[in-house]
């Protein structure tokens, strides 16, 4: 994974593939993982990595990864829109919140987009207060995003290697999240507050690192 950038190596990591396991991805699993236009050139770097070809050798079958004529009807490309939103106006906000250090992604799986698109499906009809994000999605959408939030700041390893992101990090997530899921949005306003409130709830319960004394016990960092 040396040739991968962060965002690319810290996603499959998440979804804990390893290195034996790449080669089995297929086009459609990169679209999974790396879904949206803004990811394409990131989709054709996996899969060069997974198959250990050169760019100009696996220049068509990257083209299967724009996905010219099943991606359209991808919930990534999602055209529908919010209700008092102008379907002109509206595009998919992305997934990586860019902050000054450093860039954290948000988690999606097949699941979760499967949600999402049945929530814009519903909003053609103004209904999309029916739609509604499990309980167990839920947990795994604010776990496993927490957990990348850490993963990344462990990943930087320049002496701040064992810092936790910081409230303002955690706002800027809770804000991406509920833009993406749309559904998960308070009713008041702001419209974040339960997302922070259930990412903070998980930091919190992270144990901190742990340092072997000179007696051989462990006492907390």
């Amino acid at each position: 994974m040396e040739e991968l950038d962060d965002v690319a190596v810290l996603t499959l990591r998440a979804a804990n593939i390893t290195e034996a396991m790449m080669i089995t991805l297929s086009p459609e699993d990169l679209r999974d993982l790396f879904p949206g236009p803004e990811n394409f050139l990131r989709r054709k770097a996996v899969w060069r990595a997974c198959h250990g070809v050169s760019e100009e050798e696996s220049g068509q079958e990257h083209s299967k990864l724009s996905g010219s004529s099943s991606f359209n009807e991808s919930p990534m490309r999602q055209t529908s829109t919010p209700v008092n939103a102008s379907p002109a106006k509206y595009t998919t906000p992305e997934k990586v919140v860019k902050l000054s250090f450093p860039e954290y992604v948000l988690h999606i799986d097949t699941e979760l987009e499967q949600v999402r698109q049945q929530y814009f499906e519903l909003s053609k009809r103004d209904e999309q207060r029916n739609c509604q994000m499990s309980k167990e999605l839920r947990c795994r959408l604010i776990r496993n995003t927490m957990t990348s939030m850490i993963a990344i700041l462990r990943a930087k390893g320049d002496g701040e290697s064992h810092r936790y992101p910081s409230k303002p990090e955690i706002t800027a997530m809770a804000k991406r999240i509920v833009l993406y899921y749309p559904m998960l949005q308070d009713q008041g306003f702001p419209t974040w507050v339960t997302v922070y409130t259930q990412l903070y709830k998980i930091l919190q319960n992270v144990r901190s690192p742990q340092k072997r004394t000179t007696d051989g016990r462990h006492s907390k960092r």
